[in-house]
């Protein structure tokens, strides 16, 4: 018999085993980022360079952020245009690229001050993790 609990369980575990919502969520704040006129080719083009990233048939990790732009993410959360943002900030603005937090006590969390250079540091190594997430 149909069962939909059993249904939902394997929805839940399929998804997560290809961890498709932090794909998706990364997709979808490159798209927000980039505003590209056609959504559709980009997202195949984002798509592509994750497969050739996994199939090393480029020989950098596709990072679907470039590093101007996870600057330009930053200097949005750093209103006070002081070269710092505070922990808080420094996790929401890594949520709004769609990556993980790998390191919740970054340089300078004790006083709540995370300059830009550490900011980008732990942005490019989310990505890159981010990136392997893809690679099943």
């Amino acid at each position: 018999s149909f069962d939909i609990m059993e249904c939902k369980e394997e929805a839940r575990t399929y998804i997560n085993k290809h961890r498709i919502n932090e794909l998706l969520e990364t997709l979808t704040a490159s798209l927000a980022y980039n505003q590209p006129e056609n959504p559709s080719e980009f997202l195949v083009s984002e798509i592509t360079k994750l497969k050739e990233s996994r199939d090393n048939v480029t020989s950098a990790p596709s990072l679907l952020f470039k590093p101007e732009e996870m600057t330009a993410v930053f200097d949005i959360f750093d209103v006070s245009r002081s070269s710092f943002i505070s922990l808080n900030d420094y996790k929401q603005a890594l949520k709004t690229l769609g990556f993980p937090i790998l390191n919740a006590k970054p340089a300078g969390y004790e006083q709540s001050r995370i300059s830009r250079d550490t900011f980008l540091h732990e942005a490019t190594k989310a990505a890159t993790v981010a990136n392997a997430y893809y690679a099943q």
